[in-house]
């Protein structure tokens, strides 16, 4: 089952459209910690992020499978770690 899938998702996200992560995304997941997540838009991805122990996660979906979570210290390092694996586009 999904990490994301009893999580609240909120208006805020994070997309490779133009690499922009909305501002205030970071301070609305770590108001709630692993209670809501927030999209990652990409072209052959969709991802769910949230932040729980202390640093922020993604869950990645291709073709609404999920794939793997991948975890870092910030939203950048996040955005970064995600598209080197699974595209930039």
């Amino acid at each position: 089952m999904s990490k994301t899938k009893q999580m609240r998702e909120i208006e805020l996200g994070m997309t490779n459209f133009d690499g922009s992560i909305d501002d205030g995304l970071a301070e609305a997941l770590q108001a709630e910690p692993a209670c809501v997540c927030a999209p990652h838009f990409g072209w052959n991805f969709c991802g769910r992020v949230w932040f729980e122990g202390g640093k922020f996660h993604e869950e990645v979906f291709v073709y609404c499978v999920p794939q793997k979570v991948i975890t870092a210290e910030t939203l950048h390092d996040l955005m970064g770690a995600v598209c080197e694996e699974f595209g930039y586009r």
